[in-house]
Formats: structure tokens, sequence, C-alpha cells
């Protein structure tokens, strides 16, 4: 949510979105923390919003431990993912 120089909230463009929104963030990302993120989430006006969070998981969502685990928390996003879309596609 926030830019590089980590002093300016990017939230316009998701403030009026009408669609189903899935946020997936990592414990770690260091443009996504828990302060902007409480600020940010009230202004949405999505009337679906899920947010998936990776624990330990860094701005890509690489997560501490090796391939094995980033590939185990890889396949629990798509499968989120997947989910999401098929409650909206029907």
């Amino acid at each position: 949510m926030l830019t590089a120089r980590q002093d300016k909230l990017r939230d316009e463009p998701l403030a009026s979105l009408q669609l189903p929104i899935l946020f997936v963030r990592g414990t770690r990302d260091q443009f996504c923390d828990d302060g902007p993120w409480e600020e940010v989430r009230p202004r949405l006006t999505s009337p679906d919003i899920t947010v998936h969070t990776v624990e330990g998981g860094d701005h890509g969502l690489k997560v501490k431990g090796g391939k094995v685990r980033n590939q185990i928390f890889s396949d629990e996003i798509e499968t989120q993912s997947i989910n999401i879309q098929h409650q909206y596609v029907q």
C-alpha cells in the first residue's frame, strides 16, 4: 500500500472498486505493514474483501525456510484465489 519511499499511501485505485478483492500480504512485507493497512481498510468500498496473510512472507511472499515452504504457500494462495474466482463466475 505504500510507495517505495514509505511515505505516501497508494490506496486511491482500490478505494472505489466494487469487485471482489483478494489481498495477499506477508507479515514481513515492508510495503504493507499493519499500520497503513488498518488505515486503508475502512476506506475500501468493495462489498467482498478477503485478506490472506502469509506468515513470515515478505513483499514477494517469500518465506524464510527454503523452496519447499515457499511452494506450499504458493499452492495455498493459488487454491484460495481459484476458489474465490469460482464464487463469482457462477
